[in-house]
């Protein structure tokens, strides 16, 4: 009886949370693949003749709508602070182009919900994301300022808190040692998305590293109610003796529905 429950727990999981069936990382140099599906994150979207904004208008397409690429052009345009390509996409049966920026380049789902993803930039070139909300016949945007280049989105259940629906996790991707990474959580409770921190780590080359993240009542160790916040450090010393310094750092938090208590969203990793 208990191994049904199980099996049944885990298909009314999958049917409700909805990702990528592959891991992306996305970056401001993302170029969507020929011959994969996508999704719109615009609304109203002039589906050209050909690839720039003197062309023909071969039909408004609206947000969500599902997309074929067929390739991308060498043909660019700047838009939202990032250079984007025209992409060649199939829509039905008719062939055209569409801005590049003007396609999700994440899609999660979670019951009646959608969210689509996208990236901006400003003058002092700061990386931005773009948050759509689907839900109901409407949508709604959300942006964050991001602390990575490269970056892999996931959607979480809640972790077993309370006035909380899901998780948006924002997992960066550092190459080398000395690089920042880290994560950005994002907090939604059915109405509204929830900046709640950015939590980064880094290790470089054995001599000193750090590590940031949260405990949540699911997990290992986790506390009914309460998130435990947790920072380790360590610095090497002496190499010749292996001399090291460790230190931990705990705190128990509280998500009220709408922030943290107290509130990480401006922790400095010093």
């Amino acid at each position: 009886m208990k191994k049904i429950i199980l099996i049944l727990t885990l298909i009314l999981t999958f049917q409700t949370i909805f990702s990528q069936s592959e891991t992306r990382y996305v970056s401001r140099n993302f170029n969507f693949q020929s011959n994969q599906t996508e999704y719109l994150f615009a609304d109203n979207v002039k589906f050209r003749e050909n690839p720039n904004l003197d062309s023909k208008i071969i039909d408004l397409l609206s947000i969500d709508s599902q997309i074929k690429i067929i390739e991308k052009t060498e043909k660019t345009l700047d838009f939202d602070g990032v250079k984007s390509n025209w992409y060649k996409i199939k829509v039905d049966n008719k062939i055209g182009f569409v801005l590049g920026a003007l396609i999700s380049v994440y899609n999660l789902e979670v019951e009646n919900t959608k969210f689509k993803f996208q990236i901006k930039s400003n003058e002092k070139n700061d990386i931005y994301l773009k948050v759509r909300v689907i839900s109901n016949n409407r949508f709604e945007q959300f942006e964050y300022k991001l602390i990575g280049e490269e970056f892999s989105i996931d959607l979480r259940d809640n972790q077993n808190l309370n006035n909380l629906d899901n998780m948006i996790i924002v997992d960066y991707l550092a190459e080398a040692c000395g690089v920042e990474n880290g994560k950005t959580y994002i907090f939604w409770n059915n109405e509204k998305l929830y900046h709640i921190a950015d939590l980064s780590s880094m290790a470089d080359g054995g001599m000193y590293s750090y590590s940031s993240y949260f405990i949540f009542p699911k997990s290992i160790n986790g506390i009914k109610d309460k998130i435990i916040y947790k920072r380790e450090t360590e610095t090497m010393e002496d190499e010749e003796t292996n001399w090291r310094k460790e230190s931990i750092e705990t705190r128990e938090l509280i998500w009220n529905g709408e922030k943290l208590i107290p509130d990480l969203r401006n922790i400095k990793n010093d």
